[in-house]
């Protein structure tokens, strides 16, 4: 029986990232990248906090092989046109 990823982020959002295994802090970013794009898009994410995740979501899509994903995060950033994209109020 395969775990339910998205039922498995549920339970990772609500624990401290620093906490997390380097596997749970890929699916947190993936998530939360889901969660706010559907919500508001990119600007939403790149104005929340999650958008602090925004490098580990880009490693998460290259390393399973989201080639697609992987493409508009990278597309997202270059137009966010930050130095830092982990620092919320350069992103803002």
């Amino acid at each position: 029986m395969s775990r339910d990823p998205w039922a498995e982020y549920e339970q990772v959002a609500l624990v401290d990232p620093a906490n997390l295994s380097a596997g749970h802090r890929r699916l947190l970013a993936i998530g939360s990248l889901r969660d706010e794009v559907n919500n508001g898009g990119f600007d939403q994410y790149f104005f929340s906090s999650a958008g602090n995740l925004a490098p580990i979501a880009l490693e998460a899509a290259e390393q399973a092989g989201a080639t697609e994903l992987t493409s508009i995060i990278r597309q997202a950033l270059e137009l966010l046109n930050v130095s830092d994209p982990t620092n919320r109020t350069a992103r803002q």
